[in-house]
């Protein structure tokens, strides 16, 4: 007896979730930098915390990429 194709989902889901994850990679990498940026005013440290901030950024938001390239696909899940 076949089993039920649970994974398969409708072109509009699957088109919110790429939205998703990509709207949550831009926030992990712009966040950072501007929290830096707000602190930057407030203590009065010109660049400083800008540039550990978009670092920091930089850093989480390449992970996540690499994490969601990792993550098996719909179609790999069919076979």
């Amino acid at each position: 007896m076949a089993e039920p194709n649970r994974y398969q989902r409708s072109r509009l889901a699957v088109s919110y979730a790429i939205a998703s994850q990509a709207v949550s990679v831009c926030f992990t990498m712009v966040v950072p930098a501007g929290l830096g940026y707000w602190g930057d005013v407030k203590l009065g440290t010109s660049p400083v915390l800008v540039i550990i901030g978009a670092a920091l950024g930089l850093f989480a938001g390449m992970q996540q990429l690499l994490r969601l390239a990792k993550q098996p696909t719909d179609s790999s899940r069919k076979k």
